[in-house]
């Protein structure tokens, strides 16, 4: 069990990079370098911890981060070992070591001469056991003044667990002889983004399908303050009503605002509570983490609405002909189905200085399986359970449509060319007759779907 945190002060030089706060086990932190070309010091504190494991995750504080600012959260949930049940807040700066991180954390590609620091700590059996003894600037110590405390409160319980009425405390494991050696766990790149992990509805809908069976399940991928492209999404192709005879629900998949939670979380309840379409995991909304928004997504659809016929995953900038995909491509009804803008023979960017950038570390291989591009694709309701299943088994990788492909590979199932030119991955002017014909198009914001769609649904116009 380690705790985590990264303190990061970077030297930016021109063209002003994303610095990179790496914590293992959490979602990758990103935050804007200012001012571009000059030294520059975050304005907010520059120290994050979690309480993280990849496998027995404990509760870590809960992201808005204005919990966690000022060097103490709340950890809740049950440490591995003892059983130690902790619901108290716990000092931010636990640490027995202060590693350095390599160049490659902080500062990419600015020539930065600075790095980042890592503290770690580890919990071992029955008690605290420290990793080395280090001698820390006379700043840190003073800032670890409190931590004493806290670690004797903590090894006493750990010594003296208790345990709930009607409970049996099992048998301590056997001692483990001491020459034997554990093979180290492999640590999780920060690009990575960490799942399987127990992250938590904060806006859910678990009855929608109660008394329903839709056709269609409609996942679009927002960002919590996307509040005028959900608004315009609603009153063009997403919705519910505009297909005649189409069964389809619509839902908005978000994470939690790395900066603005607290103040947006009011406004997206009060959203939700007008709309009732929101579905929101407290994992952090970035744009590494898309791969979880996805798998929110086909959770939500195996738990709560397994019985859907089929699932759309689709970005919000798109324009969306649902007509055309359920007259023209979900009939006759398919199993094991996948389609959408099929890239095939494509692999993972090496260079950190691209978006779509994926190290060796989270993905080794040098191509992708067969995949559908991220803006649109469509798939079968017992496809969708398939993959959200096999995702538990495999490693998350930061480009989500790929990770798709991945999982699909693994399940032995094949992805499905569309008919040409119905799913278009760039921007086309509209034109009606053109647009009634393909699937989807990209790069069509609020604006611009506003003011085509009433043409495109009300105008008739006759075609060759």
């Amino acid at each position: 069990m380690f705790a985590h945190g990264v303190t990061c002060l970077p030297t930016v030089s021109p063209g002003c990079p994303q610095c990179h706060l790496g914590v293992r086990g959490v979602p990758c932190l990103w935050w804007p370098c200012h001012p571009c070309g000059g030294t520059s010091v975050p304005t907010v504190t520059p120290l994050w911890w979690h309480l993280c494991d990849p496998v027995t995750p404990v509760v870590a504080p809960v992201w808005p981060q204005e919990e966690v600012r000022g060097g103490a959260g709340v950890a809740r949930g049950v440490w591995p070992g003892p059983g130690v049940a902790l619901a108290s807040p716990v000092p931010a700066h636990f640490c027995h070591r202060w590693a350095p991180l390599p160049q490659s954390h902080c500062g990419q590609g600015t020539g930065s001469t600075e790095r980042g620091w890592e503290l770690h700590l580890e919990l071992t059996g029955s008690h605290w056991e420290p990793l080395s003894t280090m001698k820390l600037p006379p700043s840190s110590r003073l800032v670890l003044l409190p931590v004493a405390a806290g670690l004797a409160l903590l090894a006493l319980r750990t010594q003296h667990p208790r345990s709930p009425p009607g409970t049996t405390v099992p048998p301590s494991p056997a001692p483990r002889p001491s020459n034997a050696t554990v093979p180290p766990r492999p640590p999780r790149h920060p690009l990575q983004p960490p799942y399987p992990y127990p992250y938590r509805f904060l806006l859910n809908h678990p009855d929608k399908c109660r008394e329903r069976t839709p056709f269609l399940v409609l996942l679009v991928v927002t960002a919590p303050a996307d509040l005028a492209a959900r608004d315009a999404v609603r009153r063009t192709w997403g919705n519910e009503s505009a297909v005649p005879g189409l069964n389809m629900l619509r839902l908005f998949l978000l994470g939690v605002h790395p900066a603005f939670s607290a103040e947006l979380r009011p406004v997206l309840q009060e959203e939700d509570k007008l709309h009732g379409d929101l579905l929101q995991q407290d994992f952090l909304d970035t744009y590494n983490n898309l791969t979880l928004k996805t798998l929110m997504g086909l959770e939500w659809v195996s738990r709560f609405c397994p019985n859907a016929t089929y699932v759309m995953k689709a970005d919000h900038d798109v324009f969306l002909n649902l007509e055309f995909l359920a007259g023209k491509l979900l009939r006759p009804l398919r199993t094991n189905f996948l389609t959408g803008y099929v890239y095939r023979w494509t692999g993972p960017l090496r260079n950190p200085a691209y978006k779509w950038f994926v190290p060796h570390e989270v993905y080794p291989n040098d191509t992708y399986p067969p995949y559908c591009g991220g803006p649109g694709y469509v798939l079968s309701g017992d496809l969708a359970r398939r993959v959200f299943a096999v995702a538990q088994t495999l490693p998350a990788i930061n480009m989500e449509d790929a990770f798709v492909g991945i999982c699909l590979h693994a399940l032995g199932v094949a992805v499905t060319d569309p008919p040409a030119g119905t799913f278009t991955m760039y921007r086309l002017d509209y034109d009606k007759c053109r647009f009634s014909r393909l699937v989807m198009v990209h790069h069509y914001g609020p604006k611009e779907l506003l003011r085509v769609w009433p043409h495109f649904r009300d105008v008739p116009v006759e075609c060759p």
